[in-house]
């Protein structure tokens, strides 16, 4: 998920005279020699919270509530019941402004960093195309749209970074390892298609997710949190190499 640029900028910000000069980051106000440095960081960081979820295009940042995706591919195997390739689009998600941080540890002499979140609610809804089974039957290149209510999600993520030189002969910093976690306690889907043949099926699949939302999302915690790592690893990328890693050190 988007929101875990705050964590690579925030570590950009240990390291920069140049950053710590920014109005980006005027709540922010740290020193690495702090033997608090942890939680000075995670004070300031929940402080420049709002500015964040506002998106900050001087980072390559975009608004983060709503969110906005306009197209996303995944392949869903839920169960040995729902196996299903889905392509989203025009996909929105709202309460990320609910966002809580609950740690935030980084070691700049190593490039290393952890952070863990919590969201109480988020409210998902998309265009979509569908191909795949729902027990017996198939679905194929069926559209629609879906909304949905989901709760209690816990984000936690740990990344390192690494130097690189770029064409213009000057190094940058760019992704070395990253891992994430996302589990979603509960959740309630609506969907329609368009295609009205199929609604039954698409019922039916509604209706088996939402009387076993939090074991199909126990189930599907790994799919989505490897969606979001690729996601999340091109967006700091992109940060970081607008960054030069002799404004950073």
């Amino acid at each position: 998920m988007k929101i875990f640029v705050i964590f690579f900028a925030i570590f950009a910000l240990v390291k920069s005279n140049v950053l710590e000069r920014s109005k980006i980051f005027q709540d922010i106000n740290c020193n690495i020699q702090d033997p608090d440095l942890d939680k000075c960081l995670l004070n300031g960081v929940r402080k420049s919270l709002p500015r964040w979820l506002k998106g900050i295009p001087e980072l390559g940042v975009p608004p983060l509530d709503p969110l906005y995706i306009p197209k996303l591919t995944i392949d869903q195997v839920i169960s040995d019941f729902v196996n299903i390739t889905a392509t989203y689009t025009n996909l929105e998600v709202m309460g990320f402004r609910n966002t809580v941080i609950n740690s935030l540890k980084v070691d700049p002499q190593n490039l290393y960093g952890s952070i863990k979140i919590t969201i109480p609610w988020l409210h998902i809804q998309t265009d979509f195309s569908l191909n795949g089974k729902i027990g017996p039957m198939s679905i194929e290149n069926r559209g629609g749209h879906s909304e949905g209510n989901f709760t209690d999600i816990f984000f936690f993520m740990k990344a390192s970074v690494k130097p690189y030189k770029k064409d213009d002969g000057l190094e940058y910093f760019k992704i070395n390892k990253l891992h994430q976690e996302i589990t979603i306690s509960d959740g309630q889907i609506k969907v329609d298609t368009k295609d009205k043949q199929y609604q039954p099926a698409v019922e039916m699949m509604t209706s088996f997710f939402n009387q076993n939302a939090p074991s199909m999302l126990e189930t599907a915690s790994p799919i989505i949190s490897k969606t979001s790592e690729k996601m999340t690893k091109n967006l700091l990328d992109n940060i970081l190499s607008n960054i030069p890693t002799s404004e950073i050190m």
